[in-house]
Parts: C-alpha cells; sequence; structure tokens
C-alpha cells in the first residue's frame, strides 16, 4: 500500500493504510523526506563518483525498487 508519490510503510510514518487521506502539501513534504532518504542511501551505497545523471538514475530505482544496497553495480 502507498500514499502520495509511492511512500509505503518501510519508508516510516506516516505508515498508509486504507482510508488514509493526506493533503497535497504533506503528500508534497513526504517525497521531499523520502527523496533525501534515498538519495544519502544511494551516497552510503556507490559514493559521490558519480555523474548527476548516473546519481538521479540510481535514486530513481532506488526510490522504486528498495534495492540499491542489495545489488553489485
Amino acid at each position: 500500500m502507498t500514499i502520495g508519490a509511492g511512500h509505503t510503510a518501510a519508508a516510516g510514518a506516516p505508515i498508509p493504510r486504507s482510508g488514509l487521506t493526506i493533503s497535497l502539501a504533506e503528500a508534497v513534504n513526504i517525497f521531499r523526506n523520502d527523496l533525501i532518504k534515498t538519495e544519502r542511501e544511494v551516497e552510503n551505497a556507490v559514493g559521490t563518483l558519480l555523474s548527476q545523471h548516473q546519481f538521479d538514475a540510481l535514486v530513481f530505482w532506488r526510490f522504486n525498487t528498495g534495492a540499491v544496497s542489495k545489488c553489485s553495480l
């Protein structure tokens, strides 16, 4: 289950549940917080020796799969 822009329970609060509603502002703030966490995970997994488009691609991939720390690149 997700809420906002793909926020899941694995990402932390708020925990999505049936019937939960949030405002657009809340969705944007949740997404921003999720992206900050995701960017840090990518930096920790691969370092900072990437071009911007490579980093962006890995952040997108990690956000959608959760697998950046469990793979070899």
